[in-house]
């Protein structure tokens, strides 16, 4: 068997997950019988493992790409309220940025209720890319408007300025600090609940 085949019975195997573990090594084993080359069948095990595991993951995916929409709207709400309340000085300014940099933890707690482990990770990863850089590309592809605007050196991450200016490098490692504290907090309370249930 060649070091591709391997791989790609590797890759078929960790597509497929635990449920199918078993039967991602019964087909290696399969392939590792044959006398011919098995790369055709172990492209073929790879195939079939995305396909099942996008059939029984469905609803995982969709949360990924639904997650970042849902934060662009939570968030476009909770900015708009905060600024009127600061600008009828209802609000501090420092209270008003921290409601902007907590704005990610209740979506981030949603993604971690839905998977554990790797999957998880993976998610997240997606989920944060697609919701923190997502409209910068949007604006920059539709309307010109140069990635500068976000991250150069006098930008405000948070966009609105009201006294209080947090650049690009610090904005971000906040967000992604909520955006981890939110996603471990619910896949905490999913283990417990797990737990409880068991």
């Amino acid at each position: 068997m060649s070091a591709l085949t391997r791989a790609l019975f590797r890759i078929s195997r960790w597509i497929a997950g635990r449920d199918r573990r078993e039967w991602a090594d019964a087909m290696a084993a399969e392939g590792a019988s044959t006398d011919d080359d098995s790369t055709a069948w172990a492209l073929g095990c790879l195939w079939a493992s995305f396909k099942d595991r996008a059939a029984r993951d469905w609803w995982f995916a969709l949360a990924i790409l639904l997650l970042p929409a849902l934060f662009l709207v939570f968030k476009t709400t909770v900015f708009f309220w905060t600024i009127s309340l600061l600008n009828e000085h209802r609000i501090p300014a420092w209270l008003t940025v921290t409601f902007w940099i907590l704005t990610p933890l209740p979506i981030a707690f949603l993604l971690g209720l839905t998977r554990r482990g790797v999957p998880l990770y993976v998610g997240f990863a997606i989920v944060f890319a697609i919701a923190e850089f997502g409209m910068c590309i949007f604006m920059w592809l539709k309307f010109g408007l140069s990635p500068l605007i976000w991250f150069g050196p006098h930008s405000n991450w948070y966009k609105a300025d009201p006294n209080v200016r947090i650049g690009p490098l610090p904005g971000i490692t906040l967000d992604l600090l909520v955006w981890a504290a939110g996603a471990w907090l619910g896949s905490f309370t999913r283990r417990r609940a797990t737990r409880l249930r068991d």
